[in-house]
């Protein structure tokens, strides 16, 4: 095992990941999921989230973190109302009482909506046998008989081939789903295949937001320990400049979100902890509100700036060192201390062009001649 467990699992347990893309894509989901109800939805009404109402109607039913439950109304073609449970086991827990917990959701959204209902299980465990999909409930005079749909994950481990021609946004969310569990004791195969599904995002062309938030994705269910997300961030960085990518850089826009995590986790919580109770009795809503923006207007620009510079230096590092060699290596001596993101950027690009270490030297000369002026 080349990495702890817990270190390459602890993603797959959350629901964020699901609950961004499926909300942004649900129409790509129900395509994906449910393909027998995409030509029935008008997709010209756009579908209501009934997040609120869901949580209402469940009660003390849905008390465990690592399930991701959404419900949906939709208009059809034909007029009429249709909602849409999707229950997520984000990590797979066995429940013995499962598909009853499905019945009692049904009931109750019938009970409140009284439209017919369409119920899809996602399973993300790894048992391959596990699938409930009915209940019944029998007594001498009376039987009640509930199916609902399951999609177990694990199963398009056959289809692999099927899944890398199907351009469906959520291929790739059950492409990083599946290689997350594969690769889970095995931190090199984890890189490689996070490397090529974000190749794969390029590859197939989608647009700008799509990649982006695909790549939030793979990025937060393949997770890497610090050493390898460094090297991921390096070859993704060499990637996209190698491809001269039209879009802004993965790299960067993931950088900028870590940076800002960052801010909010580490340094904010320490400001918070410097100001005294007395203090704080004293800052009004609108004291407060001006702090707060501030701190970003003024703060979080030089955090953001300092981050990315860093990044573009290891993407310069990572070229030099494939293209010139030891010569490259010594050439990034020269820059390894500046912080111009402008420069930085078209140094890159230079990189890509030059035939030789000298014409790089002479554009940091050029460089350096500029900033004296």
């Amino acid at each position: 095992m080349e990495v702890g467990k817990k270190l390459l699992l602890k993603t797959i347990e959350q629901d964020i990941p699901w609950k961004e893309v499926l909300e942004i894509y649900f129409k790509d989901f129900v395509a994906f999921f449910l393909p027998k109800l995409l030509p029935r939805v008008n997709w010209k009404q756009k579908p209501v989230f009934l997040d609120k109402e869901f949580q209402k109607l469940t009660g003390g039913l849905k008390d465990n973190k690592k399930i991701l439950d959404k419900l949906i109304r939709v208009r059809l073609i034909s007029g009429e109302i249709e909602v849409i449970l999707i229950h997520i086991e984000i990590q797979g827990s066995y429940e013995k009482d499962f598909a009853e917990r499905m019945l009692i959701y049904y009931l109750r959204i019938y009970e409140k909506y009284r439209c017919p209902i369409t119920s899809i299980a996602i399973l993300t465990d790894e048992r391959k046998s596990w699938k409930p999909s009915k209940v019944e409930i029998k007594s001498p005079c009376t039987t009640l008989s509930f199916n609902y749909q399951v999609c177990k994950l694990l199963d398009y481990q056959k289809e692999w081939d099927k899944l890398v021609a199907n351009r469906n946004i959520f291929s790739v969310v059950v492409m990083s789903h599946l290689k997350a569990l594969e690769t889970r004791r095995h931190a090199q195969d984890r890189l490689r295949w996070k490397i090529e599904l974000v190749k794969l995002l390029y590859e197939r062309g989608y647009k700008r937001n799509e990649i982006f938030h695909l790549f939030h994705f793979i990025n937060r269910v393949l997770v890497l320990p610090v050493e390898m997300e460094r090297s991921f961030e390096k070859k993704l960085k060499y990637y996209e400049e190698k491809k001269e990518m039209p879009y802004v850089s993965l790299f960067e826009r993931s950088l900028t979100a870590k940076i800002t995590e960052r801010v909010e986790k580490e340094i904010t919580p320490k400001l918070r902890k410097e100001i005294t109770p007395k203090l704080r009795k004293e800052i009004t809503p609108k004291l407060r509100k001006e702090i707060t923006e501030k701190f970003k207007r003024e703060v979080t620009p030089k955090v953001l700036k300092q981050g990315l510079s860093q990044g573009l230096l290891d993407g310069i590092q990572l070229a030099l060192e494939l293209k010139f060699n030891d010569k490259g290596l010594r050439l990034y001596k020269s820059v390894s201390k500046v912080r111009d993101i402008p420069f930085l950027r078209s140094f890159m690009q230079e990189i890509k062009k030059a035939k030789d270490v000298k014409e790089l030297k002479e554009f940091i000369k050029e460089y350096k001649q500029k900033s004296v002026k």
